[in-house]
């Protein structure tokens, strides 16, 4: 009976450390869609190409640039034809435009991985919300909301080395900016006065370089 019972109450410690992981990992790899935002999709969801196509989504080619996975956009903004230095000359392709919504999707949750999710939209429209803020919502409100509800602030941060004129040496000063990037878990946002931006980072294993 003993033995039974002890037994017993391992698995049932099994069990509930599995789902605990398992509760763990959903949600920092696959973070649920907020409620108090307009946007269609939400990174980690995966969206087949011909569901992309039957969403009406226009694939954004990106001349130049390796790897970063296949940019779309919205089907309520019409691309516009644009050239560039890396393509024939004469050649035209679609490009977002002025105003926009466009997806990101990548191989997730690490860059080896077969299956491909939405792992980053970026918009700039100011009807669009994202955790209850917009494009046109000020630094102070950001920080205020995002810090309110678990995120934190990235800073961008530098090294410089500097001659200091009084003491005649050099000394290295450490300087870090606030540029409107957070972090919550694996969910990233920025907001800057260009556009607005959440995403997911895929893990990079292998240490594949593009």
């Amino acid at each position: 009976m003993t033995k039974k019972f002890h037994l017993t109450v391992w698995l049932l410690i099994i069990l509930i450390l599995s789902a605990s992981i398992c509760c763990w990992y959903m949600h920092f790899y696959y973070p649920p869609k907020p409620k108090d935002t307009n946007l269609k999709f939400w990174v980690g969801e995966r969206i087949s190409i011909e569901d992309r196509e039957a969403y009406g989504m226009t694939k954004l080619p990106r001349p130049g640039r390796f790897g970063g996975g296949v940019d779309y956009l919205d089907s309520d903004y019409e691309a516009v034809l644009i050239t560039t230095d890396y393509v024939t000359e004469g050649y035209y392709f679609p490009s977002e435009p002025e105003i926009y919504i466009t997806y990101n999707f990548n191989n997730y949750p690490d860059l080896m991985s077969r299956n491909t999710y939405l792992t980053d939209i970026s918009f700039n429209d100011p009807n669009i919300y994202l955790f209850g803020l917009t494009i046109n919502s000020t630094r102070e409100e950001v920080d205020e909301h995002l810090l309110s509800i678990g995120f934190k602030i990235i800073y961008f941060e530098w090294d410089r080395n500097e001659y200091n004129q009084e003491t005649r040496q050099w000394r290295l000063v450490h300087y870090a900016e606030h540029v409107g990037r957070y972090q919550r878990d694996n969910l990233f946002v920025s907001f800057t006065e260009d556009f607005v931006s959440v995403g997911l980072r895929s893990t990079n294993k292998m240490g594949i370089v593009y």
